[in-house]
């Protein structure tokens, strides 16, 4: 789920220092966080609930290695809708979004109405997913797939 950013909070150096301690370190101590940022304890757990209860922190999770869970081929996926009605645009979307194989999916604008990274095991469940899975959801009038060979940079939030 995505803030939805009508007012922007107002982060400060100590603010903007706690995410990129919580984003390379989801797991860590409230003690060390706060000993790592140069605030009492009390004070940093303040600031984090404050963070959380404003919507800039979603939540906690574990990065994984797609590569040990057999997951090793990304793409990523520019498609195109056909102008058709919303109700059928909800219906591809939903179809699309339901797929255990999209990872993730981004509205865009440009060429493309959306951008979604695929996984796969290999190359040729890639091919299968892609023509018997994707170009198959009714609604979807182009669908132009990158290969990712290695990710060069990965982080959930630009410092």
């Amino acid at each position: 789920m995505v803030r939805s950013a009508t007012k922007p909070l107002r982060l400060d150096e100590i603010d903007q220092n706690i995410l990129s301690a919580l984003t390379q370190q989801g797991r860590i101590s409230n003690a060390s966080l706060a000993r790592q940022v140069g605030l009492s304890e009390s004070a940093t757990l303040e600031r984090v609930r404050r963070l959380e209860k404003s919507g800039i922190i979603l939540g906690y999770s574990a990065r994984v290695v797609p590569d040990a869970l057999g997951q090793g081929t990304m793409a990523i996926a520019n498609l195109r809708m056909i102008a058709s009605s919303p109700e059928e645009q909800a219906a591809a979307l939903e179809t699309l979004l339901s797929s255990p194989h999209v990872a993730s999916c981004y509205r865009v604008l440009g060429p493309h109405d959306m951008c979604a990274q695929i996984t796969a095991v290999d190359l040729a469940e890639l091919d299968q997913i892609l023509n018997k899975e994707l170009r198959q959801i009714s609604g979807i009038q182009i669908l132009e797939t990158m290969v990712v060979t290695r990710a060069l940079k990965e982080h959930p939030w630009p410092r």
